[in-house]
């Protein structure tokens, strides 16, 4: 994978998210601040998650 194809995901996220800002700050929609955000988070969340099932997968296959 090139370099700028990695650009253009993390573009991406970004720009639905400031999509999703204008719309709620300009009042089209009127989604909680969460969903507003979820471009953001979810792929941080699913981060994190994946970390957490490898670090207890690495742990429980040494003590057993």
């Amino acid at each position: 994978m090139s370099d700028k194809s990695k650009i253009n995901i993390n573009l991406g996220g970004l720009s639905l998210t400031l999509i999703f800002m204008v719309l709620k700050l300009s009042g089209c929609v009127t989604w909680p601040w969460w969903v507003v955000l979820c471009p953001v988070w979810i792929p941080m969340v699913t981060i994190f998650l994946l970390l957490a099932i490898a670090i207890m997968i690495a742990v429980l296959s040494e003590v057993l």
